[in-house]
């Protein structure tokens, strides 16, 4: 490649290349940068002349820009260039999965053989051949013959491709269950996919040791995986199902493997996600940032990086990654899975905002690099230079972390405030306990009201007296304050106060049906719980503890917005009580300890109709009595359409049946429930489709394009601040 004026030719070392260029009229200086792929551009040097010689190249694909400076320091680009041309191809013989093969899609220097890749290591160097059977040479035992006449410069293999591709056992051999010509998989007896060590290790054995007869183990790359749970979708993130046993199984197979062998190894896919676009014949592939990890590693390697095991993610790739989910990832609470904090660079950026780090990369990369024991000690050691925006947010973050925000100024708090960081949450969480710890009594602390309370907190913290502070707040409360609204439902609900500007969120029940939350507390072991509980695992533990009805009726709040999208979740039945069991709840460690012991099942609505309507009158008496006519329901029509991210509608696919229950499910409780309860309506999601792009989780029967969640909040706001005669609202 050679942009502009600038050229490249080889060195006579074969290790370096001379860069030419062009002279500007008028320029008198240049900067020649430098770059490997899927890596930023750094300088590299200053010089007068138009041709200098950049050392070290190697056989590798690097990339220069020269730029031109003036005496005035005007700069300009004088162009651009790459080795490409120069490069001897480096070849690879791959053996795996296809996210081997995808390592070195597009990359000019490297040439892969992919034609052994869907065999197995356990069943390639097997000595019984399968005859008539077909062509593969996996069942003519010819793979060891075929790495010897095609001998590469590198032997790379994953054994995610073993746990992909069953092994059958047919007669007295071994083969990979791979389609045939005639795209037929032969008749054998598959083996487990996960399997006992007695039954690999003698395969793996033989696999070894004629794989070290073919290659040095310094010319052998194994590249560890680990499948994730979370996956890319654009700039989306979901979740599925962990591979726990999956996960374990490849681990001890690739520890056996590295321990017979000594091979490089490249063990980076942990930190990395699937993506949903990327097609496959099979299994996971990762995403783009995990494939450019991969090849700055091979980079390394074949250039005689010295290292033998590639570990750490990259860090201009790794926050290239942050920058493309972070949005979706703090949305969907997702943050705390791909930012570290107890790494302080990753705890300041989980405290700020994708604008903060893409503002502030350069100085994040550096922080990234050295070793900071706390963000105290960034704040204490780093060099911000005339960065002062980011020394201040530090700051701040580093008080937050120490409990010292009262050391601050008002002025230093309130700087953040105006942003969209999300530091604002747990500052407003700790002038939330410092207010009711010092007035003895709840106090609401939000977005619209933080600048206040938090000056009533400083005046507490300055000394004044704490009844003065309480009048002026119930004061505040009176003229300004939103109304706080309780929430008992699902997205419907949440989702529109999220957007209201009137209204504001109370206590929030979800994932807690209605129609268990009245029943006794269930028994269970309080060991089978962490120390500290994951989201799910606080849902399981309030549902079993029956904690719902406790909570509503110790809330402040004098308004309820509720839905009945809660009771079409699946159930478990667990020592003689109910709760519901989402996905989420189920792939939990507790839900994995006790699932032998839970029945798993959907209410019906015919044969649970007595169950169900006995329970609509018991909520309806109790919200009214708690909130009177200042209950809203959101009433629910489920969808069968959405928008995909490319704007076209499309059916969902869902069971029939399974939907047609659930819409009854939530009619019957909805109708039940205005039957006993003098309460607002709000009925316009039969006017909209779901959508792809919901940013919680993508598109469902119960997940509704962003308008519908606008206009309901519309309707909340209207409704409380005028609490009006009409009861029914239904159009848009």
């Amino acid at each position: 490649m050679n942009k502009g004026t600038v050229k490249v030719f080889a060195a006579d070392d074969g290790v370096s290349v001379r860069l030419t260029w062009e002279k500007p009229e008028g320029y008198d200086r240049f900067v020649v940068y430098f770059r490997r792929e899927d890596t930023a551009y750094k300088p590299l040097l200053t010089t007068e002349k138009s041709s200098v010689r950049v050392s070290g190249i190697g056989n590798v694909l690097c990339f220069f820009k020269v730029c031109a400076v003036s005496a005035k320091n005007r700069t300009i680009t004088v162009g651009e260039t790459d080795n490409a041309c120069l490069l001897q191809p480096i070849s690879f013989l791959t053996m795996g999965s296809e996210n081997l093969t995808r390592i070195f899609d597009g990359v000019a220097q490297y040439k892969a053989d992919s034609s052994i890749s869907g065999i197995s290591p356990l069943t390639a160097f097997f000595p019984n051949a399968v005859l008539g059977k077909g062509d593969s040479p996996d069942f003519s035992k010819t793979v060891d013959k075929y790495i010897e006449s095609n001998k590469a410069d590198y032997f790379i293999l994953d054994f995610y491709g073993t746990a992909i591709n069953s092994i059958l056992k047919i007669g007295d051999s071994f083969v990979t269950a791979q389609r045939t010509s005639g795209n037929v998989i032969p008749d054998g007896e598959p083996l487990p996919k996960i399997l006992p060590r007695e039954v690999y290790a003698p395969l793996l054995d033989i696999f070894i040791a004629r794989l070290k007869e073919l290659y040095d183990s310094d010319k052998i790359i194994l590249v560890r995986t680990v499948l994730p749970e979370l996956f890319g979708i654009r700039r989306h993130l979901r979740i599925s199902s962990p591979r726990t046993e999956l996960n374990k199984f490849l681990g001890e197979i690739e520890h056996y493997f590295i321990k017979r062998v000594n091979p490089i190894v490249i063990d980076l896919s942990w930190g990395y996600f699937g993506d949903l676009l990327r097609k496959s014949k099979g299994g996971i592939i990762f995403d783009r940032f995990y494939f450019s990890d991969c090849r700055r590693a091979i980079a390394e390697i074949v250039s005689g990086g010295g290292s033998r095991y590639y570990l750490e993610n990259d860090n201009e790739i790794k926050l290239d990654k942050i920058l493309y989910y972070y949005d979706n990832a703090a949305q969907r609470g997702f943050l705390p899975r791909i930012l570290d904090r107890k790494k302080p660079a990753e705890l300041i950026m989980r405290h700020t905002s994708r604008e903060f780090i893409a503002e502030n990369r350069r100085e994040l990369i550096e922080i990234m690099q050295r070793d900071f024991s706390g963000v105290t000690d960034v704040y204490k050691r780093f060099d911000f230079g005339d960065n002062y925006d980011m020394k201040k947010t530090v700051r701040v973050i580093s008080a937050l972390e120490s409990n010292t925000l009262q050391k601050l100024s008002y002025s230093e708090l309130c700087v953040l405030f105006d942003k969209k960081y999300r530091i604002k949450r747990p500052i407003a969480n700790f002038i939330r306990a410092t207010l009711e710890s010092a007035l003895g009594c709840t106090v609401a602390v939000n977005d619209k009201n933080l600048h206040y309370m938090a000056r009533a907190a400083y005046d507490l913290w300055d000394g004044n007296d704490p009844k003065s502070v309480a009048d002026r707040i119930s004061e505040y409360t009176l003229i300004c304050s939103n109304t706080s609204v309780d929430i008992w439902g699902g997205s419907a609900v949440k989702e529109a106060i999220n957007r209201c500007h009137n209204a504001s969120h109370g206590c929030v029940i979800s994932q807690n049906p209605f129609i268990w939350a009245f029943s006794k507390p269930i028994a269970y072991d309080k060991s089978l719980f962490s120390n500290e509980l994951s989201t799910s695992e606080k849902v399981i533990k309030d549902a079993l503890d029956k904690k719902a009805v406790q909570t509503v009726r110790e809330s402040p709040s004098k308004w309820i917005a509720i839905d009945f999208t809660d009771i079409t979740l699946q159930a478990a039945r667990y020592n003689g009580g109910c709760f519901a069991a989402d996905r989420t709840v189920k792939h939990s460690a507790f839900f994995g300890k006790i699932k032998d012991n839970a029945e798993l099942f959907y209410l019906d609505c015919d044969k649970d109709r007595e169950l169900i309507t006995k329970a609509c009158r018991n909520f309806a008496a109790f919200l009214s009595e708690k909130y009177g006519g200042n209950i809203i329901l959101s009433r629910i029509k489920l969808c069968d359409s959405y928008r995909d991210f490319d704007g076209n509608i499309k059916p969902l696919k869902a069971d029939k049946r399974f939907t047609e229950n659930a819409q009854r499910l939530i009619t019957l409780c909805e109708e039940c429930f205005m039957q006993y309860a003098d309460c607002y309506t709000i009925d316009i999601s039969g006017n909209y489709i779901s959508d792809d792009s919901y940013p919680l989780g993508g598109a469902g029967a119960a997940r509704y394009e962003d308008m519908f969640y606008s206009s309901s909040a519309d309707y909340i706001d209207f409704i409380v601040r005028t609490k009006p005669d009409r009861r029914s609202y239904d159009i848009l």
